[in-house]
């Protein structure tokens, strides 16, 4: 089932923009520097890509907000792609700091004055709708959209939420403020061949949840909230949403998602 977030109308009337949200990891540009959100700098590894050569070119004291992504690939093959040396890796720029560039369509402007890429946006009217986004983005292989006031202000990521059910199958225990309360549920799907798969270690629990599991609830099954499945076949941001008292294992297939389907039948058996 593929959902969106819910926007109130105080943030729908700061929206004037849908940025293409790509799969891949955020990189700061700062000076000669390429910086991930770790403080990791990359530019010395971008010497082997060709378009490392037009971010160079730019005004050394701009500030660049950008996507390093491989197209039709998950953020996970990011760093592979780095090791490989993929010629598919990209980095797309999506934001200039920059007073004078308000709107994207300038920034967009002022980046192909120096040939740097550029991400996709469209302008959105007056009535735009969550659904009718997440289905362009869907039918494009996208992440899902950065929702923007302009070139560097207002901005919400408007994702697709799946859910699936799974099966409960362990539990990781949890520390700090859970300490000595289930930490985690560890899920799984039901093969071609019957034999369970953990394709997710989900939390999200609120604190009652928490208190109220016990080892009985193993073979428990239970919704779970998720973006996509990794290169890994295991599901991304799993969050709890629900118990399913109401469902059976024989109905936690991999079959719920295509691209889990994909990935383990046929590999475990």
């Amino acid at each position: 089932m593929l959902k969106a977030r819910p926007y109130s109308s105080r943030f729908r009337h700061l929206c004037k923009y849908a940025h293409v949200k790509m799969d891949g990891h955020r990189i700061k540009i700062i000076g000669r520097r390429a910086l991930t959100t770790e403080g990791y700098d990359l530019a010395p590894d971008f010497k082997h890509w060709g378009w490392w050569t037009a971010y160079q070119k730019r005004p050394p004291h701009s500030i660049l907000h950008c996507e390093l992504h491989v197209p039709g690939q998950k953020s996970s093959y990011v760093k592979t792609a780095l090791k490989l040396r993929d010629p598919a890796l990209r980095l797309t720029c999506f934001a200039v700091e920059d007073p004078d560039l308000e709107s994207l369509d300038l920034a967009e402007d002022w980046c192909g004055l120096y040939g740097i890429p550029w991400a996709p946006h469209r302008r959105l009217s007056k009535n735009w709708s969550t659904e009718e986004l997440l289905r362009w983005a869907e039918k494009a292989g996208d992440e899902g959209w950065v929702l923007k006031g302009g070139n560097y202000r207002d901005w919400f990521k408007l994702k697709p939420i799946k859910t699936i059910d799974l099966v409960v199958t362990g539990f990781k225990d949890g520390n700090g403020k859970f300490l000595g309360l289930v930490g985690a549920l560890r899920c799984s799907v039901v093969n071609e061949h019957g034999k369970m798969i953990e394709v997710a270690c989900c939390s999200g629990m609120d604190d009652n949840t928490r208190l109220d599991i016990t080892k009985s609830d193993l073979g428990r099954i239970v919704e779970v909230k998720y973006q996509y499945v990794t290169s890994k076949g295991r599901l991304r941001h799993p969050r709890f949403k629900c118990w399913r008292d109401d469902k059976t294992s024989a109905r936690c297939g991999t079959g719920q998602d295509p691209d889990l389907q994909e990935y383990w039948n046929g590999r475990a058996n």
